[in-house]
């Protein structure tokens, strides 16, 4: 297996409409943010953990955070998602191989499970765009997107953004960094992987409505008290077991671009 740079980009930023501060507001006894990057930590997966961020004052809270926890922190655009994520890349010491994209509303992320599917994404010939969510299998908030750095560096240098989007897909393209690629499967090479245990596409894992974050805190109970560090798997296995414990937010719509 090559070995690849990695490193993972949690975006965040405070301004969210449905649930504003969501990210650094307690998810159970620490913020959403810190769940999400300890999540992450000290895995089997050597990736430097990048949490990056709006230049507004109001995400100064996300910057304390990161810098307490010990990751790097990246500010840039707020709207200009796919921006933000080129100029964090440009601002690494060391450029990077590969991009792991990630959003700041996933307590429950794995590193095991990250280290799976980065085994299948070499397998499969080290494609530019590898994701887990199309079509959706594994619950939202287990999708992952691994992605050449130098795919979303030329993606945006090369976009003719007055003359080659509407304004919706311009909106579309900026706020979620990765459309523009995985919709052009005749430019890039587009992989993707279905789970390959049950499809759990109804389960919302994702904290971005009131709902979320108060149906998911028994969930967080139950997992918090298995010993160690509780895997995907884990997660899986309350599922099957006790499916009416995610039920309460499976009717939350979420944007699929």
């Amino acid at each position: 297996m090559k070995l690849n740079k990695i490193a993972t980009i949690i975006q965040a930023r405070n301004g969210s409409s449905r649930l504003p501060n969501k990210t650094v507001d307690n998810f159970g006894d620490s913020s959403l943010l810190t769940k999400v990057v300890n999540r992450l930590v000290d895995g089997p997966v050597d990736t430097d953990i990048w949490v990056t961020t709006t230049d507004k004052p109001e995400d100064d809270s996300i910057c304390n955070i990161a810098n307490n926890l010990g990751v790097n922190v990246f500010r840039g655009d707020e709207f200009n998602v796919l921006k933000r994520f080129a100029d964090c890349i440009n601002a690494m010491p060391k450029t990077p191989d590969l991009i792991v994209r990630m959003c700041a509303d996933r307590p429950f992320a794995c590193y095991q499970l990250l280290k799976e599917l980065l085994e299948i994404y070499y397998l499969m010939g080290e494609p530019d765009y590898f994701c887990n969510n199309k079509p959706i299998s594994y619950p939202r908030g287990f999708d992952l997107e691994i992605i050449k750095s130098s795919v979303i560096q030329r993606t945006y240098e090369v976009i003719d953004w007055e003359n080659t989007f509407t304004e919706k897909s311009y909106d579309v393209e900026e706020e979620h960094v990765t459309p523009y690629i995985f919709y052009r499967p005749d430019i890039f090479d587009i992989q993707s992987y279905t789970c390959p245990y049950i499809n759990l596409g109804w389960v919302n894992l994702t904290i971005d409505e009131q709902i979320d974050h108060d149906s998911l805190l028994p969930v967080q109970d139950r997992l918090e008290a298995i010993p160690g560090y509780f895997t995907y798997r884990d997660v899986f296995n309350l599922i099957t077991t006790n499916p009416q414990l995610f039920k309460g937010n499976m009717d939350v719509e979420h944007f699929n671009p």
